[in-house]
């Protein structure tokens, strides 16, 4: 389009340039697929946010730019950076397709300022209260005129409701004898929330939820987002889903949903994710483009594969066994993923592309031995005699005595055994 050419010759060759390129005709083919009712909630940081709403601007049209929102994240309390101001909050552009769309409001706790300030009342039972107006003066459509309890006034409700809250002990008299309403603190909705969010924390290290992805969202976040733009029933659409919490979010909120990515790493992530939150629906899930046969994964190792071939097959290798990938490159001692086990046990996985021997087995068991672990060596050759003779001598684990078979301490898988559906024999973690 005109005005993408016209972004990109401004800035020049870079690598932001490059990223818009790449973004443009996505978002205009997700705009395209959007129901009339939906939304788009675009998570970016603030070095593209401006551009991305030129972009979005040109895609949804200029006349919706009233249900344009800039919302705010707040993912991390504190970033040193001594040159500058920390970085502590990403952005979502959230873009309502049609004039009419669904939004739910979305409430928040109430701030501890505003609770003391306005909840200045408390009864016997240590219930916080303020009083609100019982009269209907000045209000349309008028009220309700007569006499309670030596009190005249128009009301806003009828005499028999009134007798109601007084029976309820909802009826607050004042001193100079007026009549008022008590709304108490643990009843109300909460604060409707801002486009400013503050109250969902970044997943750490130590949360339950933490998987090995590096870009995760917390599963608060995404559930604020499926619960204010859709409704049960709806289909969720998340096109870079990586570690998946928006597929989980839809799931547990009864939504359908669509998750999209191009790497074996948020495969086996959304799949670990689903075996902690006891979500048994793996057996129906769908996936897409899945190598089917040696060629097919053959694909992923040639050099003009936009993914880094190499690190891509041992993806694809760990998460077709159950195994959670490494998701950061470099250096990683020979272990390319874990598979969780039992008892908070775990394998670890090493993956081989190319030509092996016995000394590549070495160098794991060396790994086993040191961290005292069971390991599953996956190649894409046939094993030597040398190769397996190792592995039937490195002996066996025993997790649950008696409760639980032994298994071999190292074992050896093909990649035409895995297309095959062949698995190691481990006894995998059940469901958290």
């Amino acid at each position: 389009m005109d005005m993408l050419r016209a972004l990109v010759d401004g800035m020049g060759k870079i690598q932001m340039a490059a990223y818009l390129v790449m973004m443009t005709p996505r978002l205009a083919a997700l705009h395209s697929i959007l129901k009339p009712t939906g939304s788009m909630y675009l998570h970016c940081d603030p070095t593209a946010s401006h551009y991305l709403k030129v972009i979005l601007d040109n895609i949804f049209g200029h006349r919706h730019q009233q249900h344009r929102k800039e919302v705010i994240w707040k993912r991390t309390s504190s970033h040193n950076d001594s040159r500058t101001m920390g970085a502590v909050h990403d952005v979502l552009l959230y873009y309502p397709k049609g004039r009419t769309f669904t939004f739910n409001p979305q409430y928040g706790p109430y701030d501890p300022d505003y609770i003391e300030s306005h909840y200045r009342h408390q009864d016997e039972d240590g219930r916080l209260w303020q009083d609100g107006d019982l009269t209907a003066k000045g209000l349309s459509g008028g009220g309700y005129e007569y006499a309670y309890k030596g009190k005249h006034s128009l009301w806003r409700v009828p005499p028999h409701r009134m007798a109601e809250l007084d029976a309820q002990g909802r009826l607050y008299f004042t001193r100079t004898g007026g009549i008022r309403f008590k709304r108490y603190l643990d009843e109300g909705k909460g604060q409707p929330i801002s486009d400013v969010w503050t109250d969902i924390p970044p997943v750490n290290s130590q949360a339950r939820e933490q998987l090995p992805y590096q870009t995760q969202k917390p599963l608060d976040l995404l559930n604020r987002i499926v619960r204010q733009s859709s409704n049960p029933g709806d289909v969720i659409l998340d096109p870079f889903c990586g570690c998946g919490s928006s597929v989980a979010a839809a799931e547990n909120l009864n939504r359908g949903w669509i998750g999209i990515d191009i790497t074996y790493a948020a495969i086996a992530a959304i799949r670990e994710r689903f075996r902690r939150e006891r979500v048994d629906i793996w057996q129906d899930v769908e996936i897409v483009n899945k190598p089917e046969t040696m060629q097919d994964v053959d694909r992923l190792l040639q050099p003009e594969s936009p993914l880094h071939p190499r690190k891509e097959f041992e993806k694809f290798c760990v998460a077709s066994i159950g195994g959670l990938p490494n998701e950061k490159m470099g250096a990683d001692g020979g272990v390319d993923g874990r598979i969780p086990l039992r008892e908070q046990k775990r394998a670890n996985v090493s993956v081989k592309s190319g030509n092996v021997t016995v000394r590549d087995m070495r160098d794991l068991k060396g790994t086993l031995d040191r961290k005292n672990v069971s390991g599953v060596f996956i190649t894409r050759q046939s094993p030597t005699r040398p190769m397996r003779e190792l592995a039937s001598t490195s002996g066996i684990v025993q997790l649950e005595a008696g409760l639980i078979p032994p298994f071999p301490r190292m074992q050896i898988l093909t990649l035409d055994e895995i297309l095959n559906g062949k698995r190691p024999e481990l006894p995998y973690a059940e469901a958290a």
